[in-house]
């Protein structure tokens, strides 16, 4: 019972420096860490290395899956580069084999992993800003060391209390008991890290063999893809998407490693013969990196099929626009603001096509409302989301960025509802007076989109001509207005052409609101909204 619950306080400690180092690393980083993983992505193998990397410095492929799935929530990564960074988060977790074998099993950790987590507690309790969660990451990183000294302790008491023997028999069906069991551990520890240095302590002190604890390995880093489908429920679809590319990866990686286990025992047997003994943590380190790179190097060639075959497993049955809308992103600010202005362009874009071939007669009236019907309900579900999305208070430009997203919206929902206005489309379209007025905003319209699919001038600089459209627009509907009332007065218009000069002024006035709520949409959205304009 003692040797229990040793195991568990060394395994809670393990988990505690893990949370902090991933926790404090992450918040110093801050912004600057996702804006580079978002430029870092963008080949098949820049992907990949971006994954282990990060990996590797935060000590968690957990927490890389989960900004991954993040940054494809809200389109910064496409689902293919969101693969590469999974593949090379299996990579990345591999270091903490090699910390804890090189370091954690030959060094005596109270030299330096106590004053260690003394300093980051003193930084984390007296510093701010990014001072203090580096103090974070460091008192984590020591409290890593000792878990793992407080596990090794308990491990060398346990004996053949926690023989594999007990759980395993001979053959192929009891590696597979052992593969099992390390699913298990995984799962149970939530972190196949803390899993991983459990085996290695258990290893070094002879508690199992190399064979056993590389089977163990195997199911352990499968055990990590219930963590990811755990935080994949009730998620987007990138999210499920992610989490299936993640359990696929590792599940045929682990079948391939569960083959080559006595070939690579028999090789490291030879090896010690040969060239002198390698120590059996090492050895299991070695394994566990190279099934890892060994499962890269099959599958990164056809990252392509890959991914398409996730996307068939799992296809696209979100309604219109409001994919993105990932419930998980709004506790992490940045990354919900994103969801909402990928959403918000996405719907501005389907409105300023239709409107501009309704103006130009290419469809029909009915049919431009018609091609609008998911625009209110998406433009409601995005104002509510970006209402809970949290945005500390310390987080100004955040907080600006969401204000201005919150204008966008509302000028958006304003442009719908008067393009939804019966007769005004027509009116515009067929009155002879109004054609100057059409050919301003038609022309603009097409500018914008242009822009918005990524084919025109950046969009501040479309927001600029935008502005000039809508000061255009009440110039044009100004002098139409006082030529249409003159020739009224001057007999010029018969009665009946008079009672047309009403409809003919209404859609005047609605092609200038068209055109203001176009321009604050595009203002709003081009990222130079300071806090005098909200």
């Amino acid at each position: 019972m003692e040797i229990a619950l040793a195991v568990l306080g060394g395994v809670g400690i393990f988990l505690v420096g893990m949370h902090l180092l991933t926790e404090g690393l992450s918040a110093a980083a801050g912004r600057s860490l996702r804006q580079g993983l978002s430029r870092a992505t963008r080949g098949r193998m820049s992907a990949i290395l971006t994954g282990a990397g990060v990996t590797a410095l935060v000590q968690s492929s957990s927490a890389t899956t989960l900004a991954t799935i993040g940054f494809v929530s809200v389109g910064l990564l496409t689902f293919q580069q969101a693969v590469g960074v999974i593949f090379g988060a299996n990579v990345g977790t591999t270091v903490t084999s090699w910390m804890v074998s090189l370091i954690g099993l030959k060094v005596k950790i109270d030299a330096f992993a106590l004053p260690m987590v003394g300093a980051g507690a003193l930084l984390r309790s007296f510093a701010k800003g990014r001072v203090a969660h580096l103090g974070s990451a460091l008192a984590g990183f020591g409290l890593i060391f000792v878990g793992i000294e407080v596990l090794q302790e308990a491990m060398a008491g346990m004996g053949d209390a926690f023989s594999p023997g007990r759980f395993a028999g001979e053959g192929w069906w009891g590696e597979l008991v052992l593969v099992l069991l390390g699913v298990v551990m995984t799962v149970v520890m939530q972190s196949s890290s803390a899993a991983v240095a459990a085996t290695l302590t258990a290893l070094a002190t002879g508690t199992i063999t190399v064979e056993q604890a590389a089977s163990m390995v195997i199911g352990q880093n499968v055990g990590t893809t219930v963590t990811a489908w755990v935080g994949a429920v009730g998620g987007s679809l990138a999210a499920k998407r992610t989490a299936a590319a993640h359990s696929l990866f590792n599940g045929l990686t682990g079948v391939a490693a569960f083959f080559l286990v006595p070939g690579f025992t028999a090789g490291m047997a030879w090896w010690g013969a040969r060239w002198g003994e390698v120590a059996p943590a090492t050895q299991l380190a070695v394994f566990h990196t190279a099934f890892n790179v060994l499962g890269v190097c099959l599958l990164a060639p056809f990252m392509g099929p890959f991914t398409r075959l996730i996307e068939r497993m799992l296809p696209d049955t979100a309604r219109a626009f409001v994919g993105r809308l990932d419930r998980s992103a709004q506790a992490v600010g940045e990354i919900g603001l994103g969801a909402v202005e990928q959403t918000t362009r996405e719907v501005f874009m389907h409105l300023v096509d239709a409107l501009d071939d309704g103006l130009s007669g290419v469809v029909s009236g009915e049919a431009t409302r018609a091609r609008l019907a998911e625009v209110g309900p998406a433009l409601h579900e995005t104002r509510r989301y970006l209402g809970g999305v949290h945005i500390p208070a310390e987080e100004d430009e955040l907080r600006l960025r969401q204000i201005a997203l919150s204008h966008a919206l509302d000028h958006l929902q304003r442009l719908h509802q008067a393009v939804e206005e019966e007769g005004l489309l027509e009116a515009a379209r067929q009155g002879a007076s109004l054609g100057g007025a059409r050919e301003v905003l038609g022309g603009e319209l097409g500018a914008v989109s242009r822009t918005l699919h990524g084919g025109g001038e950046e969009l501040r600089v479309c927001a600029g001509r935008a502005g000039e459209l809508s000061r255009q627009l009440a110039k044009v509907r100004g002098e139409v207005r006082r030529r249409l009332l003159r020739e009224v007065a001057d007999a010029v218009r018969t009665p009946r052409e008079a009672d047309e000069l009403t409809a003919e002024l209404g859609a005047l006035h609605w092609l200038d609101r068209l055109g203001y709520h176009t321009w604050r949409v595009v203002h709003h959205l081009s990222g130079e909204v300071e806090w005098s304009d909200v």
